[in-house]
């Protein structure tokens, strides 16, 4: 009976062991893995949020409203460098005033504009974001522009147009919104993070077996 019990226990001992080392080389298998395999860079979304518009027509049969104001966002694969002047193409963007909103999918299309002058720091000093639609539908512009700010009383946040719900006109005098920024990760940064938890999940589950 003591041999037996002894053997037993030297087994368990040994399973421990062999459990570890295969752990050991999993680990090590995916740390290779992870300098082997280039991962995609991640995007880089930037976000713009203005203040409430200063002043909005409120005919008969207008839209705009003083609540409303813009936002805006677009994407670009790599973050915007230092002290440039920029034209960019984004990956995808949108523009709206709280109602309408523009995008690279809208129909009849006139129009896109899209520059930044970076600082030293790559914030955003100066930028035109605009996008108008002229067509079978509705038609309108949505932007903001902050060009200089060495003149007051220039139009910054702006909306204007025929949409849905009448014709309108919205606007900032002088009154910028602010800028952020996040990063997006890759589908297959995730992709091999979730691999990975999933694989040291799977050798957890299977130590408590053991134990």
């Amino acid at each position: 009976m003591r041999h037996s019990l002894r053997v037993g226990a030297k087994t368990f001992g040994e399973d421990r062991e062999v459990f570890k080392m295969r752990l050991l080389r999993l680990v090590l298998l995916m740390a290779t893995l992870g300098c082997a395999v280039p991962l995609a860079q991640a995007s880089t979304i930037y976000l713009y949020v203005g203040n409430d518009f200063q002043y909005a027509d409120n005919s008969a049969g207008a839209w705009a409203s003083t609540s409303q104001y813009i936002t805006a966002w677009f994407t670009v694969p790599t973050p915007l460098p230092a002290n440039s002047l920029l034209s960019i193409t984004p990956l995808d963007w949108s523009l709206s005033d709280g109602l309408h909103t523009l995008d690279q999918s809208t129909p009849d299309l006139d129009s896109f504009v899209l520059t930044i002058f970076t600082d030293e720091n790559a914030n955003f000093a100066y930028w035109s974001f605009l996008a108008s639609e002229f067509g079978s539908g509705p038609d309108g512009a949505i932007g903001m522009t902050l060009a200089t700010t060495e003149f007051p009383n220039m139009v910054q946040d702006l909306s204007a147009g025929v949409f849905p719900g009448g014709v309108s006109t919205a606007l900032n005098l002088n009154a910028p919104g602010a800028w952020s920024s996040t990063t997006i990760p890759e589908p297959g940064t995730i992709a091999l993070s979730a691999a990975g938890g999933f694989l040291l999940l799977a050798c957890f589950w299977k130590r408590r077996r053991l134990v």
